[in-house]
Order: structure tokens, then C-alpha cells, then sequence
């Protein structure tokens, strides 16, 4: 099925906001203090994801200690309906 955001996404790349990330202020949309997180954290990330893409969820990741970073090859910005199953999985592996 399609999703609207998966519409709206394939023109990302020429929409004001892909400049704005392709001109590194990646950095800059990480919250300062992330660093100070102290409970486990698992990233779960689409692949291909147009808004927020996986150089975000890396730079998250390196700013977490101790997080984990899971990219499903088959998801985008919605991974969770994207890619259910392999999103649950990952979730209940998280969990206590």
C-alpha cells in the first residue's frame, strides 16, 4: 500500500529542506543534551528515508552512549507501517 508521506517524500530531494541537510546542519538539529541520556536507547530507522535520513539517526546514535542504531533496508519514514514485523521484532528485542 502506499502511504501519502511516500509521495510527498520523492520530491524531497529537490524541496528547500534537502539543501538545508545537504548542507551539513545535521549537527545542529542534534540536541546538545543527548549526551546526558543515561537509559537505554534503540534507534529504529528506514533506510530510505527522505525526511530525516539515516546520517541523522547515525549522528543520534554517536551522540548516545551506550544506544543502538537498527536501519531497516526496506522502510522509509514510516518504518513501523513500512515494515512491521521487522520493526516489532526489533522493539521486543529492546524491551526488558
Amino acid at each position: 500500500a502506499g502511504y501519502l508521506v511516500d509521495a510527498m517524500l520523492k520530491s524531497a530531494s529537490s524541496m528547500p529542506q534537502a539543501r538545508v541537510i545537504e548542507g551539513g546542519v545535521v549537527m545542529y538539529l542534534v540536541d546538545l543534551r543527548l549526551k546526558d541520556l543515561t537509559m537505554p536507547v534503540t534507534l529504529i530507522w528506514g533506510a530510505h528515508d527522505g525526511l530525516l535520513p539515516v546520517a541523522y539517526a547515525e549522528t543520534l546514535h554517536s551522540k548516545i552512549a551506550g544506544s543502538t542504531l537498527h536501519v531497516i533496508p526496506n522502510a522509509a519514514h514510516i518504518p513501523h507501517r513500512q515494515a512491521s514485523k521487522e520493526f516489532v521484532r526489533l522493539l521486543q528485542e529492546a524491551l526488558p
